[in-house]
């Protein structure tokens, strides 16, 4: 496999372009953004409010974990892209 190549069509076709994860229209993915939501709600009325420091140490960190699990998709696919290939040997 053309690591480079599928790095470059994944970039393309699934990096920034795409507009939603296909799977946050799941019933499973649905019921773990509601619990996140009512957790998020919770640590907002204990703090008082979003300005709070500790709310914003809470959505750097969450972005940074955003930014992990793409990297862990990507890794995923190529992956999937590099066993594909081996198994078609």
């Amino acid at each position: 496999m053309d690591r480079a190549i599928m790095e470059d069509y994944y970039d393309q076709k699934y990096g920034e372009n795409m507009e939603k994860n296909p799977w946050e229209k799941s019933p499973e993915y649905q019921e773990l953004l509601e619990k996140q939501t009512r957790i998020e709600d919770a640590i907002r009325g204990l703090l008082g409010n979003e300005n709070h420091r500790v709310w914003q140490l809470y959505e750097d960190a969450m972005s940074v974990q955003f930014a992990m699990e793409e990297v862990g998709i990507k890794y995923m696919y190529l992956q999937g892209a590099e066993d594909r290939e081996r198994m078609l040997r």
